[in-house]
């Protein structure tokens, strides 16, 4: 087992907080010591989190053979019992003698949710990002978006007036951090390092090893309560009382919206279930409604849409009929196997006609612009930010182009021994390298793109 220890310290060095957290090795949490309060976690043999058990509470998980949650017990007087249908949608929740339905609309996304008499309706744009929350009273809020899909104003209901108004939030971006938050009562500067946020308004934020709130700091280094959740973020009752709206996986952005739910840029947290409100963007790929492979110890997803890679299929397949003449480079390097039959069933990124290789040189395919415009029209890889690492569980992979006649494209990924290896045509995928760039530049691609 080993340890990481993580201190935070004031300009006069006085240690605010001491953790200390164990890890087995595969990279699982095991134990974390806060200021001397033990936590452990447990994980099944699928290394899934089962459980948490920490001074005074106590939480259980039990997972099918898909991820999706069958019990959470966190504390509460009775665990929380759910069922799925055939896509992973989430049908019914018993907690107790409380049923509670759900009902999905047809690309993923919650679309109701009824306990007893109450119903909660949640609406969505062409974007499938969460539009409109219409509470069991009849009172909504509503959400705005800008082109890049960053949330730019939230109102709310506000019922102590009479008439009732509107509360308006407005946030203003810098890039994809906040900059700024316009609320009703004041404006909060919210303040980022390396993408990562530290501060908002008066408050500095107190974090553990995965980004979550651990205490707020006040100007003069007062420090708030003790900040305790569940998880998979749920507030815990016993826990201090938190100003700022970054608590769970505070340090990269998620917003709080309510008690049970964040808004994570991409689509919304549903912390009370564990899992996400909308399907994941490279769902079927990906599992469906799955939050971090449900590893919330170990992983986090700050953008909502972080692929999770699966079980890869092994070299000696995509070298097999029929496989090896139905697959080409892209989907190697994408690992989604096809079975089709035919030595033309080569997919191309962006589907037919997207990328229209000629003889032209002057062709937009023979660029790599339109290269990435075709991958991005899929959703099977993202860009990996420059300067940064791909998080743990997935691969890389780089784009290669012919900037001479006739255009083409090729691409590599890498191995987890730390080498290469591609699929070229039909052929066999070829044996390790170890400098992907020289090997393609000796088969005429340049221009790479990761």
């Amino acid at each position: 087992m080993k340890a990481i220890w993580k201190t935070k310290e004031p300009s006069r060095a006085t240690p605010l907080c001491t953790i200390v957290d164990g890890y087995d090795p595969v990279g699982n949490c095991l134990t974390r010591n806060l200021d001397g309060n033990p936590i452990t976690w447990s994980y099944d043999d699928l290394y899934r989190l089962t459980g948490q058990q920490k001074a005074g509470q106590v939480c259980t998980y039990t997972l099918d053979g898909v991820g999706n949650l069958k019990t959470m017990w966190e504390g509460g007087s009775f665990p929380k019992t759910f069922t799925f249908n055939a896509a992973d949608r989430l049908v019914t929740m018993v907690e107790g003698a409380s049923l509670t339905t759900y009902a999905w609309t047809g690309y993923g996304a919650l679309e109701s949710e009824i306990t007893g008499n109450s119903t909660t309706g949640y609406a969505y744009n062409g974007q499938d990002q969460l539009a409109v929350v219409t509470e069991p009273s009849g009172d909504k809020t509503t959400y705005s978006f800008d082109g890049d899909g960053l949330r730019r104003s939230v109102a709310t209901t506000n019922v102590s007036q009479d008439p009732p108004t509107l509360d308006v939030t407005t946030m203003v971006w810098d890039g994809s951090d906040y900059l700024l938050l316009n609320e009703p009562t004041q404006n909060r500067v919210v303040l980022t390092l390396d993408s990562e946020i530290v501060s908002c308004g008066s408050k500095d934020l107190l974090t553990d090893p995965l980004g979550s709130l651990v205490k707020e700091i006040s100007a003069g280094a007062s420090l708030g309560s003790l900040v305790q959740l569940t998880p998979y973020g749920t507030l815990l009752p016993t826990s201090g009382k938190v100003s700022v709206p970054f608590v769970y996986i505070a340090a990269y952005g998620y917003f709080n919206d309510t008690a049970d739910r964040d808004y994570v840029r991409a689509r919304e947290l549903y912390k009370k279930l564990g899992r996400w409100m909308q399907t994941d963007p490279y769902w079927p790929h990906e599992p469906a409604f799955d939050y971090v492979g449900c590893t919330p110890m170990s992983s986090v997803d700050p953008s909502g849409k972080q692929g999770i890679q699966l079980d890869t299929n092994p070299d000696s397949m995509w070298s097999q009929p029929p496989f090896v003449r139905s697959n080409n480079c892209y989907f190697y390097a994408c690992d989604r196997m096809r079975p089709g039959p035919g030595i033309r069933d080569w997919p191309n990124p962006g589907g037919p006609g997207c990328m229209n290789c000629t003889d032209d040189a002057t062709s937009d395919s023979c660029k790599c612009k339109k290269l990435m415009e075709c991958i991005a029209k899929d959703g099977f890889m993202q860009p990996r930010p420059r300067g940064k690492k791909c998080p743990k569980g997935t691969f890389t992979v780089i784009a290669f182009v012919r900037p001479t006649p006739p255009c083409d494209y090729h691409f590599a990924r890498s191995l987890p021994d730390g080498r290469w290896c591609d699929k070229h045509g039909d052929f066999p995928v070829c044996d390790p390298f170890d400098d992907p760039y020289e090997h393609n530049r000796r088969l005429g691609w340049s221009a790479p793109q990761t």
